[in-house]
């Protein structure tokens, strides 16, 4: 995430990034509030409506999920492919956007949307 991208929370800096085990996730946490954001990868199964609120960022299908990461949060996750499973099963890679600390939900998912949107770009992704 760029410094640019990074101003629609006030008192982060791009480079004081805390990074994840294999750089598969990186958090911030502002300075001058309790907003916190978090990007990460992983696999899971299928993206459904009984996720969250379904949607599509940057050309992709995504899910918007108030509160799963505990109170107060709102994740985004993007499809970034499909795939099938070891079992046979099908599974999808998703870029996970997480921001927490606002007690307004639609800041929240705002926000998250509009990181979701940047990172899947940034990433290749979308």
């Amino acid at each position: 995430m760029d410094a640019k991208t990074l101003e629609a929370i006030p008192g982060i800096d791009a480079r004081a990034r805390d990074i994840g085990f294999g750089a598969w996730d990186c958090e911030w946490a502002s300075t001058t509030n309790d907003l916190t954001l978090e990007i990460r990868f992983d696999r899971g199964q299928p993206l459904t409506a009984d996720d969250g609120t379904l949607t599509r960022i940057d050309g992709r299908r995504a899910v918007v999920e108030p509160d799963v990461e505990g109170p107060r949060t709102c994740r985004v996750r993007v499809v970034h492919r499909e795939y099938t499973d070891a079992g046979g099963d099908k599974a999808v890679e998703t870029l996970n956007v997480t921001v927490g600390g606002d007690p307004s939900q639609d800041r929240l998912r705002r926000l998250a949307t509009r990181f979701a949107a940047a990172a899947a770009h940034r990433a290749g992704v979308g």
